[in-house]
């Protein structure tokens, strides 16, 4: 999970009250062994229907959390965000910069692909170009 946390992303609203039950039920699991360890081995008998009960709702609370939606939602604090970028030098830049614009002004064109080896920029060039959509 920690990978679909990465910046820019917050676990849902039902993941958030999922993983706080987690916690809960934790910490009754604890307290019941806590119990059951302090017990005499005649008393630990009747602490059998508890430990069934808890394993009960364990097993429903895993049935619960599948979340075949996901985990993570956009953190919209992040949305329209100016980001910080190193200045870019070279024709080659601007250039790519120039034809990316275009493209995301053009209303024919759905998606833009923009690739290559690493280090030779992309990211700082998208950094540009967020921070010039957020400018006009």
């Amino acid at each position: 999970m920690s990978t679909e946390l990465r910046s820019r992303k917050k676990l849902k609203r039902d993941v958030q009250i999922w993983l706080e039950d987690v916690e809960r039920i934790d910490c009754e699991i604890q307290s019941l062994d806590g119990r059951i360890g302090k017990s005499s081995a005649i008393t630990r008998g009747f602490r059998a229907e508890d430990v069934l009960k808890m394993l009960k709702e364990v097993e429903e609370h895993i049935q619960k959390g599948k979340f075949h939606e996901g985990l993570v939602v956009d953190n919209p604090q992040w949305i329209g965000q100016v980001l910080s970028v190193t200045a870019l030098s070279g024709e080659a830049a601007q250039a790519y910069i120039e034809e990316i614009w275009l493209y995301l002004m053009d209303d024919e064109v759905q998606k833009i692909g923009f690739c290559g080896m690493g280090g030779v920029g992309k990211t700082s060039i998208m950094k540009l170009i967020n921070n010039q959509i957020l400018k006009e």
